[in-house]
């Protein structure tokens, strides 16, 4: 897999079990991007080599193993998220996105992550970027989810959403 042009690749999932999310309050940050939200667990892909990028399910457990110290091992690659942030274009990201419904350790605290876990129903969408609101629950219920969130002048504000919903 090569880089996509003008957007970093990244990854996030979801821990579900019986009726319970865990989720990420994140400490540390790259870019300032969502320091101190709620969110899905993940970050970017690594480089391989000069033109190579890891594959997304390599970045998920990576990812996971270094933020909440757990290793997905039931995973299902569930949406593919593009988020445009025109005044801030080193924002710009593509992100496959996962639910996990089976996984090896117990979520742990880093450095990075705090896993807070949360029941479905109560999800904090207020706490979390606003896009969640348009694709989390599909996500969580195993659709396919394919969006492009354009984010306004505050880089905080979804000004225009394209979405597509599959079931599986």
């Amino acid at each position: 897999m090569v880089a996509c042009k003008g957007f970093t690749l990244a990854v996030v999932g979801y821990l579900v079990k019986d009726n319970q999310i865990i989720l990420g309050l994140r400490k540390k940050v790259s870019l300032e991007l969502g320091k101190g939200l709620i969110s899905g667990i993940g970050g970017k892909l690594d480089l391989i080599d000069k033109d190579r990028l890891e594959d997304p399910d390599s970045a998920l457990i990576r990812e996971f193993k270094e933020e909440v110290k757990v290793v997905p091992t039931k995973f299902y690659q569930r949406g593919e998220l593009y988020f445009i942030y025109p005044y801030k274009t080193e924002w710009n990201q593509r992100v496959f996105a996962y639910l996990i419904e089976d996984w090896s350790g117990s979520p742990t605290e880093t450095e990075v992550i705090k896993p807070v876990q949360y029941k479905i129903d109560e999800i904090p969408f207020t706490r979390m970027w606003p896009d969640n609101r348009y694709y989390l629950l599909d996500i969580l219920q195993n659709k396919k989810v394919y969006g492009k969130f354009i984010y306004g002048s505050d880089n905080k504000t979804v000004v225009k959403v394209d979405l597509k919903i599959d079931v599986v």
